[in-house]
């Protein structure tokens, strides 16, 4: 079961698995400040001191980096296994709008001819499109809360042969006391990820670039919430262990196997 925790927030830290950009690539001094391509928060600008071939550069390396980071967020949209429609539909559809404005940036900027156009598109390159700050994390933080959920959901399956199980035990045996208790905390342990992570879902998926800057409590709380689900999961999963143990039953015995990782 993967979680994707970490890296949700996407705030403007470059990638290993990022491509080399064109020459230039990593932080310059802008105007006397030392600026990366991947800051996805204040716009640069380039005042008189900049040349226009320098600001270009920076911002091909800048719009090198987004389209690649798009490039790489559709794919995971159309890879992902666990993705209902209507959210890889949403999620494709904010890539594919943000894609079609920094392709259009880039003509803009190789057609430039004076630094005060160059300073209109690097402001929309951040200010419209928040590749790095709103973009990428949400579609990181959509997939693994239905992560969770499927695994939420696999777990769930496992219900009737627990059930069976316990029903076929001496109602008054040690083990079957615990076996039970172990089945309510699960039980209570899988509700709170299904509803919590059925929240962080809607909250997330109604991100847009111009959320920001108000985006950036959804996804600091939507990554908390991921966070206690995924511990509230690692319960779930030792509960149905401790089960197993207890019981011994054949048929909870083989179907936990069948469970594989998940369970």
């Amino acid at each position: 079961m993967a979680f994707v925790l970490a890296t949700m927030l996407g705030t403007a830290s470059a990638s290993p698995h990022d491509p080399p950009g064109p020459a230039g690539a990593g932080n310059q001094v802008v105007n006397g400040v030392l600026t990366s391509p991947f800051e996805d928060v204040t716009p640069p600008t380039f005042g008189d001191g900049t040349s226009v071939q320098a600001a270009q550069r920076w911002l091909d390396v800048a719009l090198a980096k987004r389209q690649h980071r798009l490039g790489a967020l559709a794919k995971s949209i159309s890879g992902s296994k666990v993705l209902p429609g209507a959210a890889s539909s949403t999620l494709a559809g904010l890539v594919a709008s943000d894609a079609a404005g920094i392709d259009g940036l880039v003509g803009s900027v190789a057609s430039a001819s004076s630094t005060s156009v160059l300073d209109q598109d690097a402001a929309s390159m951040i200010a419209q499109y928040r590749v790095f700050a709103v973009v990428a994390p949400v579609v990181r933080t959509t997939i693994a809360a239905y992560d969770q959920l499927s695994s939420a959901s696999a777990l769930q399956s496992f219900e009737p042969a627990i059930g069976a199980a316990i029903a076929t035990e001496s109602q008054g045996a040690s083990s079957t006391v615990q076996a039970k208790a172990a089945y309510r905390d699960m039980l209570a342990e899988l509700g709170n990820v299904t509803t919590t992570d059925a929240g962080v879902v809607a909250g997330v998926l109604a991100l847009e670039p111009k959320s920001f800057p108000g985006s950036s409590g959804v996804l600091s709380s939507a990554s908390s919430s991921l966070a206690g689900s995924a511990s509230r999961i690692a319960s779930a999963q030792q509960d149905v262990r401790d089960i197993v143990k207890l019981l011994a039953a054949p048929g909870l015995v083989r179907d936990h196997v069948h469970l594989g990782p998940r369970g």
